[in-house]
């Protein structure tokens, strides 16, 4: 099942972080993805046999899958989330009818029209996570059971995607000329939760 494939590099997160950061040339190109699709894992994990021997009612059946999964790609690292949620009001969904995917039943998106925070009445209301009360046990987990070669980064969004959903791509466009201040303060606000999430993470 496996001749044809050629074989994946040797994991190995220090040469992953050394190449990050500028520490000399790195022995290989280091591979890295923002994330996998979900749609995309099931298939590669049956074809080739990668769950192997775990059991699904496994409570950390998810992240012994993805390390098995990880590895066998050739990625250095385990992407965990860094457990913060911007609430949203602005989620829509419909029927999913993409063909050759695993059906989801229906596909989510945000309106990119307008978000949760139009106005500076809003921005204050606004019930910004905390980063003291972030999830951390799927990265308490992984600290104790992740192979000694591989390393785990944290998923965060990026501060622009949180601007552009929280006020709507669309909306964010007026705000930028109508009121600078505005999309600056969600901005900087955003910007700043993702920090101390680093810090905690």
């Amino acid at each position: 099942m496996f001749k044809n494939l050629a074989p994946a590099p040797r994991i190995d997160c220090d040469g992953l972080v050394a190449c990050l950061e500028r520490k000399g040339t790195p022995r290989r190109v280091f591979n890295m993805e923002l994330f996998l699709d979900g749609d995309v894992k099931p298939p590669l994990v049956q074809r080739f046999g990668l769950d192997e021997g775990l059991r699904q009612d496994d409570p950390w059946y998810m992240w012994k899958r993805e390390i098995r999964l990880q590895r066998f790609l050739g990625y250095d690292y385990i992407r965990c989330g860094a457990g913060v949620n911007f609430p949203r009001t602005t989620d829509m969904t419909a029927v999913d009818t993409a063909e050759g995917q695993t059906n989801r039943g229906q596909r989510n998106w945000l309106s990119e029209h307008t978000g949760s925070i139009a106005t500076w009445e809003d921005f204050e209301k606004y019930p910004w996570p905390d980063p003291a009360k972030m999830d951390l046990s799927s990265a308490e987990w992984l600290e104790k059971n992740l192979p000694d070669d591989m390393c785990m980064t944290a998923a965060c969004h990026s501060v622009f995607e949180q601007l552009s959903w929280l006020i709507g791509l669309e909306h964010l466009g007026f705000v930028l000329y109508d009121d600078y201040k505005l999309a600056k303060a969600v901005a900087d606000k955003a910007g700043e939760i993702y920090l101390d999430c680093a810090r905690v993470f």
